[in-house]
C-alpha cells in the first residue's frame, strides 16, 4: 500500500471517514485531514484525500480538494472609536484579543481567535463581527469601505412591509426557520390542511406556496439554496437571532421547482412563474439558469413582464460574457427582467460572475454572503445566486415605500441609482452596483438631510449578561454608536431600559465598567403611572455634564446592572427590553435613546 504523505508537522484530526467503493480492484477511502505548520503564524490546511487501501502498485493516494487559512487570525477594521479599550472589550466578547495594529489603515487590527480554529467556526465568528456597528469589515483580507448596498441608511426610510409579497422561485424555503417564519407568506385564501382548493386557484392547501418539483403543497427546502436566498431578502430583524435581511418585514412565498440535487424540469419553472402572476405577486427572485433557451421558459417570463411582475434573475457563474454566450433567463431582454452580476467586498466583479454590457443590468454583493439555511442554521455562500436576492430585497423595500409602483418603475429606480464602479462600466448595462438607499432617497419628497448637530443620531446594540428568567440582578450591557457625521454631547443623552419590578422595593444601580469611565455614568429609576407593554418601570442611564462627546462614527460601551435593596428576584421573562436570545451585542430597538428629551432610537412600550 502506498504511504500517505502529509505536508505538515502533524495531523490534528481525521474526519469524514467513508468508503468510496472499488476502482481498478483498489479500495479507496476519503479522509479530511487537518494539519498545521509548526511555526507561528500557524497555517491551517484541510485536505480531502482519497487513500488507497489495497496493494496495487499503480494506484496512488491523491488530494481531491485543499483549503488553507491562517489558523487563528482575522483582520478587523473598526469605524472611528473613542479608545482602544472599547475595541478590546468588543473583541473579548468573542473570545479574542488584539494582537497588533496593521499599517493598512489607522483603524485596522490583527485579531487572534484561538478558540475558533476550523473554517466553519472562523467564518461564523467573522460573520458575527461584521454585524457589529463599530466594525467596518472583518475577514482575512482587507475590503473596500462602502462596497455594500447601504441598507442601514435605507432603513431610516423604510424597513419593509408584510403587505409586499416576493416569490422565491428556487429549491423551496425552510418556512419554519426562526429567522424566516415571521416573514413567510401565508395564502389568505387558503385554509391549511383541509384538502380543499379554497381559493379555486388550482392548488390544494397552497399555504406557503407550492412544490412544483413534486407536485404537492409542501415547498420545504431540501437543498438549502432557496432558504439562503430567502434570508438575504427578508430574514427578520431585532428578533435576537442570526441576521437581518434587506427587508425587516416582507412576505416570502416559496415556489419550489428545483429538487434536492438542484435538477429541474423547465415546465416546473414555467408553472412557478405563472403561479406568481396568478397570485398577483409583484416580484420574483430567480437564482438559477443555464445556457440553452427554451420557448416554454421564455414565454413564462414574457407573460410575467407583460403583467407587471418584476423578475430578478442571476447572471450565472461561468465567468462568461452573456452578450456572446447567452445564459437564460439573464439573457432575456423583456422590460420586466432585471439581471444581476456579483461583486466582492472590494467592489470588484467576482471572478466567477457572468457579465454583459448589453444583457446584465447591474451588480450586487455575491461573495462570502452569510444567510439562513434549513434547520435554523446559517452559512456563507458565493454566487450570482446571492447577488440577485439583494436586488430582489431592494425591489421589495422600494415597493413597500410606494405600493403604486409597477415592476418597470422599480427597475428604473434601481438602475438609475447604482453606485458607478469603473470595473463594471463595460460589464453591465448600468455600469454600477446596487445602492438601495439612493433609490429610496430619490423617492422622498424632501430627501433626508444631514442631522442637526444638536440632535445627531445614535444606535444601540445590547445584550443581557444573565438570561435566566429569575435573577436578583438585571445585567444590561450597551454599545452606543454615533451613526451620523456630527458629534453628540453625552450629557444630552439618555438611555431607557424597560422592565417589570415584580414587587415594589428600593433599587440600586451600578456601572461596573465603561469605555469612557465609570464615574460619569449615572442611573435613575422611574415608575409608569399605568402599566405599559410588559413594563411598569424603566432604568434611565445618563451622563454627567463633563462626560464629553461621541465623535462621528464613535462608540462607547457601558456594562451596568441593577438590583432591589433586599436582593429579591426580578422575573425578566416577558420584560419589554429583555432579550433572552442575545449572547453578544445585538441591535435592539426595545431600548430607547433620547437626545435632549427627543426620541432618536428605538420603539417605546
Amino acid at each position: 500500500m502506498n504511504k500517505l504523505f502529509v505536508h505538515a508537522n502533524y495531523i490534528e484530526s481525521v474526519n469524514n471517514l467513508t468508503f468510496s467503493g472499488a476502482l481498478n480492484s483498489d479500495l479507496y477511502r476519503k479522509l479530511t485531514l487537518i494539519s498545521e505548520k509548526g511555526k507561528y503564524p500557524f497555517i491551517r490546511v484541510e485536505d480531502t484525500m482519497e487513500v488507497v487501501m489495497s496493494s496495487n502498485s499503480l494506484a496512488q493516494d491523491h488530494i481531491d480538494d485543499s483549503k488553507a487559512m491562517v489558523a487563528d487570525h482575522v483582520i478587523v477594521k473598526f469605524k472611528p472609536y473613542e479608545s482602544e479599550e472599547e475595541l478590546k472589550h468588543l473583541v473579548n466578547q468573542f473570545k479574542g484579543r488584539i494582537r497588533r495594529k496593521l499599517d493598512l489603515s489607522s483603524n485596522t487590527y490583527l485579531v487572534s481567535y484561538t478558540g475558533y480554529s476550523n473554517f466553519n467556526e472562523l467564518n461564523r465568528i467573522t460573520g458575527l463581527l461584521n454585524k457589529q456597528s463599530i466594525v467596518e469589515y472583518a475577514g482575512q483580507t482587507e475590503g473596500t469601505p462602502n462596497s455594500d448596498i447601504n441598507a442601514p441608511e435605507a432603513w431610516n426610510i423604510t424597513k419593509g412591509s408584510r403587505d409586499v409579497t416576493v416569490a422565491v422561485i428556487d429549491s423551496g424555503v425552510d418556512y419554519t426557520h426562526v429567522d424566516l417564519k415571521e416573514n413567510m407568506w401565508k395564502n389568505p385564501g387558503e385554509v391549511p390542511d383541509n384538502g380543499i382548493d379554497d381559493d379555486a386557484n388550482g392548488y390544494v392547501d397552497d399555504v406557503y406556496g407550492w412544490d412544483f418539483a413534486n407536485n404537492d403543497s409542501d415547498p420545504m427546502d431540501d437543498n438549502k439554496h432557496g432558504t439562503h436566498c430567502a434570508g438575504i431578502i427578508g430574514a427578520a430583524a431585532n428578533n435576537g437571532y442570526g441576521i437581518a435581511g434587506v427587508n425587516w418585514n416582507v412576505s416570502i412565498a416559496a415556489l419550489k421547482f428545483l429538487d434536492s440535487d438542484g435538477f429541474v424540469a423547465l415546465s416546473d419553472a414555467a408553472q412557478a412563474i405563472n403561479y406568481a402572476v396568478k397570485m398577483n405577486i409583484p416580484i420574483t427572485s430567480n437564482s438559477w439558469g443555464g445556457g440553452g433557451n427554451a420557448p416554454i421558459l421564455e414565454e413564462a417570463f414574457k407573460y410575467a413582464s407583460d403583467n407587471g411582475v418584476l423578475s430578478v434573475v442571476s447572471a450565472g457563474n461561468s465567468g462568461r460574457n452573456v452578450d456572446v454566450y447567452p445564459h437564460y433567463p439573464a439573457a432575456y431582454t423583456y422590460p420586466g427582467i432585471i439581471s444581476v452580476a456579483a461583486t466582492d467586498h472590494n467592489d470588484n466583479p467576482a471572478q466567477f460572475s457572468n457579465y454583459g454590457k448589453s444583457t446584465i443590468d447591474l451588480a450586487a454583493p455575491g461573495v462570502s454572503i452569510y444567510s439562513t439555511i434549513p434547520g435554523n442554521q446559517y452559512a456563507f455562500m458565493n454566487g450570482t445566486s446571492m447577488a440577485a436576492p439583494y436586488v430582489t430585497g431592494a425591489a421589495a423595500l422600494i415597493k413597500s415605500y410606494d405600493k403604486s409602483l409597477t415592476g418597470l418603475d422599480i427597475k428604473n429606480l434601481i438602475m438609475s441609482s447604482v453606485d458607478q464602479i469603473d470595473s463594471l462600466m463595460n460589464r453591465t448595462v448600468s455600469g454600477g452596483r446596487l445602492n438601495v438607499y439612493k433609490a429610496l432617497n430619490s423617492m422622498v419628497e424632501t430627501p433626508i438631510p444631514t442631522p442637526d448637530p444638536e440632535t445627531g443620531k445614535l444606535s444601540v446594540m445590547a445584550y443581557n449578561l444573565s438570561t435566566q428568567n429569575l435573577s436578583n440582578n438585571i445585567y444590561t450591557d450597551f454599545l452606543l454608536t454615533n451613526t451620523r457625521d456630527t458629534l453628540v454631547n453625552l450629557s444630552d443623552v439618555k438611555l431607557r431600559y424597560y422592565y417589570t419590578i415584580d414587587g415594589e422595593k428600593e433599587q440600586n444601580f451600578w456601572c461596573d465598567w465603561s469605555s469612557v469611565g465609570n464615574s460619569i455614568i449615572k442611573g435613575t429609576f422611574a415608575k409608569f403611572n399605568t402599566y405599559k407593554n410588559n413594563a411598569d418601570y424603566y432604568l434611565e442611564i445618563g451622563f454627567t455634564e463633563d462626560a464629553g462627546v461621541i465623535n462621528p462614527g464613535g462608540s462607547i460601551v457601558i456594562k451596568s446592572r441593577f438590583a432591589k435593596a433586599d436582593w429579591s428576584n426580578y422575573n425578566q421573562l416577558n420584560d419589554y427590553s429583555f432579550n433572552p436570545n442575545a449572547d453578544y451585542f445585538t441591535t435592539w430597538e426595545k431600548i430607547n435613546v433620547f437626545i435632549n428629551n427627543t426620541l432618536v432610537w428605538g420603539i417605546e412600550p
